[in-house]
């Protein structure tokens, strides 16, 4: 059961060590489209090919940064990579060449943290009962588990399922891994919200997303 104490509020910011590949977004600028069509073109190879693949990665950052800014968002951050594919021609398509673009695989990861204050203390027990695990008529599927971080008891909600992001045609499969860790003490909850529609790469990518929520800590006034 949760402490019904009064909480001493939220803290007054966190630290977090992102791997050193990953870029972090300045949320509270107001041209945070140009810096993600900035990142994403140092990330991206050049050229005709890969403009569709530039363009719809840009669309899948903006998408998370403004959803973030809906729930307290205070940091953003995200991968991109384009890496060669090692199928043969006969497995990409009809056995023909494939192009520079079809040998790709495109690896992204997007982070968005933010942080939820309450009047009350809560724990982890209380997160986890507020979500059920199960799969979803459209294909979505959620598991939800309580871990202890290097913080403190946290709840980690993993679940894949279709989400729409900006420019593109139709719902995209993304691999969702959120984290929330309550304020010890305090009256809050950290959300670190990890997502990626690199299916493929799911395992990988959640030992990264597991590394880098294991260094969060919360930060107070002196």
């Amino acid at each position: 059961m949760s402490d019904q104490s009064t909480s001493r509020g939220l803290p007054t910011s966190f630290s977090i060590g992102l791997p050193p590949e990953w870029f972090e977004l300045d949320v509270a600028s107001p041209d945070i489209a140009d810096q993600i069509h900035r990142l994403v073109a140092e990330r991206i190879p050049a050229g005709d090919e890969y403009t569709e693949l530039r363009r719809l990665v840009e669309g899948q950052f903006r998408t998370f940064v403004a959803l973030g800014r809906n729930v307290d968002l205070v940091m953003a951050a995200g991968f991109a990579e384009a890496v060669l594919d090692d199928r043969d021609a006969a497995d990409i398509g009809d056995g023909d060449p494939p192009s520079a673009a079809d040998q790709v695989a495109l690896l992204v990861a997007n982070l968005v943290v933010s942080m939820h204050g309450t009047d009350t203390v809560v724990s982890a027990d209380d997160l986890g009962s507020l979500f059920t695990e199960g799969t979803g008529v459209d294909g979505s599927d959620r598991t939800v588990e309580t871990v202890r971080l290097p913080v403190g008891p946290s709840v980690c909600l993993k679940e894949t399922r279709p989400e729409w992001f900006e420019d593109a045609p139709d719902p995209s499969f993304f691999r969702f891994v959120q984290y929330l860790i309550p304020v010890e003490d305090g009256g809050g909850t950290a959300v670190l919200t990890f997502s990626t529609p690199s299916i493929p790469f799911i395992d990988d990518f959640e030992e990264v997303f597991l590394a880098v929520a294991e260094t969060f800590e919360f930060v107070w006034a002196d």
